[in-house]
């Protein structure tokens, strides 16, 4: 277990570089000067000099990379053009935003996907198994933002049960909180949602047909017994790699269901700075996600075991 971690601690030291390098560069392919939207209606050619020279806007693309390089390595993160503030306090402000985004949908998803995965599986072609896949194909081809507008329309403009946009931190009010969540976690969930009854399904009708299962029911054991502790967790390998792997749609779903929902989480911090041409901004929201992306790739890796201790002898 500790060599694997140590193995893919590794791998996440080329792939923030290489996705920092990246993002740098793009950001300065967009077409305009930052110095330019900074000023505003302000800009001369005096004070755009001026304000170019003060950020190092005139330096080398590579010189300045090398200069955010050296600060991450310190732990500064830069700050920000329009108002100076260090970047790694944005991100620290709208980062448990995002995590609260994505921690909700995921439970919200995994709640509901593991009963009716494992209850379609046992009753293939029942209504709850037709019902349950015609609700996960449609929710598959509707992207995100369709989702959110529709649950606004029927929650908050129909029922107006839930706030449509607006935040409450959870220290404040966890009441206000969870309501002010329920739509945009709702939102990022059902296409998860979607994906993970149809995987659990599958890997629940195969395993179900395997010898040890068969064993097990000849033994005597309950029912229950079988289908839950020689059946689902086996069946978990899938489910648990999807949660994984879908983590890089999740984020660049909650980006956009932030932004729905006028909430101040990393997707809408990162977007905002992308319209302002705030470059380091950028620069670090891209790397705090990446390595986050990484982290949690890690954390299924040592998982598997846990499910099957058979993985550890591979």
């Amino acid at each position: 277990m500790l060599r694997l971690a140590l193995k893919k601690l590794a791998i996440l030291v080329p792939v923030a570089l290489a996705v920092s390098v990246l993002t740098f560069l793009l950001m300065n392919l967009l077409p305009g000067d930052p110095a330019y939207t900074i000023l505003g209606s302000r800009a001369t050619p005096q004070s755009v000099a001026e304000l170019t020279a003060r950020l190092h806007l005139d330096e080398p693309v590579w010189t300045r990379y090398s200069s955010w390089l050296g600060g991450v390595l310190t732990g500064d993160l830069g700050q920000s053009y329009l108002n100076y503030q260090p970047a790694s306090s944005l991100i620290g402000h709208a980062l448990p935003v995002t995590l609260e985004l994505l921690v909700l949908s995921q439970v919200i998803a995994l709640a509901l996907a593991v009963p009716l995965g494992v209850y379609s599986a046992r009753h293939p072609r029942g209504w709850v198994d037709r019902i349950a896949s015609t609700v996960s194909f449609g929710t598959l081809a509707m992207p995100p933002y369709m989702l959110g507008v529709l649950l606004v329309s029927v929650f908050s403009v129909g029922l107006k049960a839930l706030p449509a946009t607006g935040f409450t931190p959870f220290g404040d009010d966890p009441g206000l909180n969870l309501r002010s969540m329920v739509l945009p976690s709702l939102t990022l969930a059902l296409g998860s949602l979607a994906v993970y009854v149809r995987l659990l399904r599958t890997e629940m009708i195969s395993t179900l047909q395997q010898d040890f299962v068969t064993v097990a029911r000849a033994k005597g054991l309950p029912g229950r017994a079988v289908l839950w502790r020689h059946t689902v967790r086996p069946s978990m390998f899938s489910l648990v790699t999807a949660v994984g792997i879908n983590l890089g749609s999740l984020i660049g779903g909650a980006f956009v269901v932030e932004y729905i929902f006028a909430l101040p989480g990393v997707g809408a911090l990162t977007l905002n700075s992308i319209f302002q041409r705030d470059y380091l901004v950028v620069q670090a929201c891209v790397l705090v996600v990446a390595v986050g992306y990484v982290l949690v790739n890690l954390l299924v890796d040592l998982l598997y075991p846990i499910i099957d201790p058979r993985v550890r002898h591979v």
